[in-house]
């Protein structure tokens, strides 16, 4: 839950509405982010672009490459580097993995 709190915090910080299943949407992304074996500020990030972006946005390829190895690419570290319109793209083109 502390996890929740923490994203919920960071949302509110960037000015984002929160919504009612917010809560929810972000424990189903932690969930789904444990999966993956992601931990710490990866978690938390994957968390946020599974909330913001699109609930499907981890099957999108660039960012399934980046899970895939997350020893060389940590998730957190590598995604910072993307662009507003790169995470347009992907939110776009995820519609297509649900």
């Amino acid at each position: 839950m502390e996890v929740i709190e923490r994203a919920l915090e960071t949302l509110r910080g960037n000015g984002t509405a929160i919504k009612p299943d917010m809560p929810s949407l972000l424990d189903a992304q932690l969930a789904k982010g444990e999966t993956y074996g992601l931990v710490g500020a990866d978690l938390l990030a994957f968390a946020l672009h599974g909330t913001v972006v699109s609930p499907y946005f981890d099957r999108h390829p660039r960012v399934r490459a980046v899970l895939q190895e997350p020893e060389k690419h940590p998730y957190a570290e590598t995604v910072a580097r993307w662009t507003q319109p790169d995470w347009e793209a992907i939110a776009r083109e995820s519609i297509q993995y649900q």
